[in-house]
């Protein structure tokens, strides 16, 4: 028949632990934040549908304290502990644990995650799988690749919570099993053996309560005990029902109970924090809901709770506020077209995603992890550009690379305990990119509205590049040949030729070698001067552009442009947002009101332009509201003063080049 109690196996004559177990006292300083970002981290690493967001559930209740399982031994052992000859930090950890199991009642957290796997492996216990990583093991983990923690050690964050160091689970995993085990850290003290049982018990005294004698003996435990099946120490496969509130009804997932939950009366508030601290991506990505009491943080309530902690007022939780922001605004181009939005990828371990915004903000960035778990903060950057950024690491290489140079508590990296040598100059690189890329989007957000003069250097070619070394090997200049898509020579930079000559043909308009003095037109006027209805004379540039800009309708018939100009009196600013699909974002500011107006993009070749093709352009990147295409330009309407326009293309064309880009206003 088997004996379910607590177990407290010998140390057969090896190492004794003390109270100063590594494993807690690594989390001892940073409690709350420590727990949150431990457990949220498990749950979302054993995450079992994508398409919905992993729940994790925080509840405090309260149960007769000697209704804890094994409450009898468990008390036994550690009032065994408390009067063992053993130093003072140990004295005062076991007077307060022992006074705790004293009172009538002791308060416990569970944590509860939903949409996992649960732990699997339970009836399997000489295998290294998520059950005995968790419970059994030490410095053991069995998570490969991209997810979690490495070490093994992130067990240890609920046993710092208790104030009796004991914690118990219970898991429904998704082969249907139902498992339940305590596990309780305490000290190596003396076991009874045969020659001496005094090693533990009471010494009854008639005129007072019990008093606790520890005799001499040889044998100790190890310092750690088990609830469960005691003789091998193997789990209960039935459900602790220790909150009477709460059942997992063939729901997979697990339950932490930390008993003896210390006493802090702002532990609510304390955990709302730190689960923005660590997870503000993963919730506004709907990756993860957290309940903390009646408190919900999921991507729809996050504003709400932003508001109602006064994260957006407190200066202490300014970089939440800004990589809040940088959130919603990088959604949201139309509205902040000061948000940029990166996607490329990172030497050939796979891609990345940063999201920047130039505003009054923390000048920090936040590291990612793929799921949303914050690693650090990336700060002390060489520049007084106010901005704030979140970098993910999106791509699972790229995850599991920098995963291997992790503290153990997963809030640094550290090159030196990455196995490739080169790793330090990996990461250095990294950072450097980074770097690169706010400074010079910075730069370029200096002046809001630009002048269209010189267009080239709105989009750098080493806008994406390291430094000049890597720019010198990924340039390909343009030629006139035909490359992957075909590319059709057009006209001369605009910035070079005199506006006021006038081409004789449309083949010397395209001619980069005619002289920009011959035949000077007295009567031309200047572009940025000229009246619609006023133009005393149509040049034959004019007659090109009208012929070069006609629209061809839905019903295939063309429609005649009558006058079109180029627009000086604007700014644009191009951004490329994803390097591998070519895809851009062009704002338009404009100083008047514009009712029909086309962009044309052309690509900058060494000596003349080339035709672009555009694939898809879209007003505010909303599929919505598509765009007239046709070939390398982009049609539009109603642009007001003032007001931003944005619009979002995409090219087709696979190389590296620079752009420049021409706003004209015409009239059917």
């Amino acid at each position: 028949m088997s004996n379910i109690n607590w177990n407290f196996p010998e140390s057969n004559y090896a190492q004794r632990h003390g109270i100063s177990e590594a494993g807690i006292e690594t989390y001892r300083g940073t409690l709350f934040s420590s727990l949150a970002k431990e457990v949220c981290q498990n749950s979302l690493d054993a995450r079992l549908d994508a398409s919905v967001p992993v729940t994790v559930e925080f509840s405090k209740f309260q149960i007769k304290t000697k209704n804890l399982p094994g409450y009898a031994k468990l008390d036994e052992a550690l009032n065994t502990c408390l009067h063992f000859e053993t130093d003072q930090k140990s004295k005062i950890f076991f007077e307060k644990a022992c006074g705790k199991m004293n009172e009538k009642s002791i308060d416990i957290l569970r944590i509860s995650d939903f949409n996992t796997t649960g732990l699997t492996g339970s009836k399997e216990p000489y295998k290294v799988n998520p059950w005995h990583s968790l419970i059994k093991s030490s410095g053991i983990s069995d998570k490969q690749g991209a997810t979690g923690g490495s070490y093994g050690i992130g067990k240890s964050a609920p046993f710092a919570c208790s104030d009796i160091r004991t914690v118990f689970y219970t898991s429904f995993d998704t082969d249907g099993i139902l498992a339940s085990q305590g596990v309780s850290r305490l000290i190596s003290f003396p076991i009874e053996d045969n020659k001496n049982t005094q090693g533990m018990g009471y010494q009854i005294s008639m005129s007072g309560p019990p008093k606790w004698k520890v005799g001499n003996t040889e044998k100790f435990t190890q310092g750690i005990g088990y609830y469960g099946e005691t003789e091998k120490n193997t789990p209960l496969f039935e459900e602790l029902n220790l909150d009477s509130s709460f059942k997992r009804n063939g729901t997979t997932g697990t339950d932490l109970y930390i008993a003896g939950f210390l006493n802090a009366d702002n532990w609510q508030e304390e955990l709302v924090i730190a689960i923005l601290d660590n997870f503000l991506v993963a919730i506004y990505n709907k990756n993860l809901v957290v309940k903390i009491g009646d408190i919900t943080i999921s991507e729809n309530t996050l504003k709400n709770i932003i508001e109602s902690f006064k994260i957006n007022e407190d200066k202490k939780y300014q970089s939440i506020w800004s990589y809040y922001q940088v959130l919603t605004s990088t959604d949201n181009p139309g509205e902040h077209p000061n948000s940029f939005f990166l996607g490329d990828t990172f030497r050939d371990l796979g891609p990345f995603e940063l999201k920047i915004l130039y505003d009054n903000l923390n000048r920090k960035v936040l590291i990612s992890r793929a799921n949303g778990m914050k690693i650090f903060d990336l700060d002390r950057l060489p520049s007084n550009i106010r901005f704030s950024a979140i970098f993910i690491l999106s791509g699972d290489n790229l995850n599991s690379y920098f995963k291997q140079m992790e503290a153990p508590q997963h809030d640094s990296w550290e090159p030196d305990r990455h196995p490739d040598k080169n790793a330090k100059n990996v990461l250095r690189e990294l950072k450097q990119l980074i770097i690169n890329k706010i400074i010079e989007l910075g730069r370029s957000n200096v002046d809001e509205h630009m002048e269209v003069e010189g267009i080239g250097k709105f989009l750098p070619d080493n806008l994406l590049l390291l430094d000049a070394s890597v720019e010198n090997s990924k340039i390909d200049k343009i030629s006139d040949e035909t490359r992957k898509v075909s590319a059709e020579q057009i006209t001369e930079n605009p910035k070079k030729r005199n506006i006021k000559t006038i081409p004789k043909t449309s083949d010397d308009f395209n001619n980069p070698r005619m002289n920009i003095t011959d035949d000077f037109n007295d009567e031309v006027m200047e572009v940025a001067d000229s009246v619609f209805g006023n133009v005393a004379n149509i040049t034959e540039e004019e007659k090109y552009l009208k012929n070069e800009f006609s629209i061809l309708n839905s019903d295939n018939n063309v429609t005649e442009i009558q006058e079109i100009n180029r627009v000086e009196d604007v700014g644009l600013r191009l951004i490329l947002l994803n390097k591998k699909m070519k895809k851009y974002r062009l704002v338009i500011s404009p100083q008047r009101d514009i009712e029909k107006a086309c962009v044309r993009i052309s690509l900058s070749g060494e000596q003349n332009n080339l035709k672009s093709k555009i694939r898809n352009a879209y007003k505010d990147d909303s599929i919505d509201n598509s765009l007239l295409l046709n070939q390398d330009k982009i049609y539009i309407e109603n642009l007001k003063k003032d007001e931003k326009f944005v619009m979002t293309f995409i090219l087709n064309y696979s190389d590296e080049c620079s752009m420049e880009v021409e706003l004209y206003e015409y009239r059917v």
